[in-house]
């Protein structure tokens, strides 16, 4: 049996300081939507995960010893249809529940985390800015148990980015 395509993803990551907060806006995209929207028509979940990491940057001799991270939040949605009425659902982890019978609405919203905020780097004075670093988890297909022994056998693949780094302004 032949393997299936990689998909090709990628992340955009861009960061903003407002007082104490960096505002994060993470746009995750994935070249196979049809997969994702022929997932949802069959009545399956997809979710995604996004995992935020704010870091300053070490000077001097602590340098050595990496970069400080100063919090880290984590934001995960499904995606499903409401059978009953034929909507498309995507719901936050919280309980936040926005519904949808525009599909590119649907994809835009997915996959898209707008002014997340996390705790920004200290404005050091002629220091080096610090950074958030963003990654993507995304599984188009989400199984429950006891159908997740399939997931062990490569029917069901979740895909992962990179950690991709944004400075934060001073």
């Amino acid at each position: 049996m032949p393997a299936a395509p990689a998909a090709c993803q990628g992340l955009a990551v861009k960061a903003a300081r407002a007082g104490s907060v960096a505002r994060v806006t993470a746009v995750f995209s994935w070249d196979r939507q049809a997969e994702l929207l022929a997932t949802l028509r069959d009545g399956l979940e997809s979710r995604i995960t996004f995992s935020f990491r704010t870091f300053e940057r070490g000077t001097g001799l602590l340098a050595i010893l990496g970069d400080r991270l100063l919090g880290e939040r984590t934001l995960t949605r499904s995606a499903y249809v409401d059978i009953l009425d034929g909507t498309y659902i995507v719901e936050e982890e919280g309980g936040t529940r926005s519904a949808s019978s525009d599909l590119d609405a649907l994809v835009a919203g997915f996959f898209t985390a707008d002014g997340v905020a996390v705790p920004a780097p200290p404005r050091a004075a002629g220091g080096a800015p610090g950074y958030v670093a963003a990654r993507v988890h995304f599984e188009p297909v989400r199984l429950m148990p006891p159908l997740t022994i399939v997931s062990l056998a490569g029917a069901a693949v979740s895909h992962t980015t990179p950690w991709v780094r944004a400075e934060v302004p001073r």
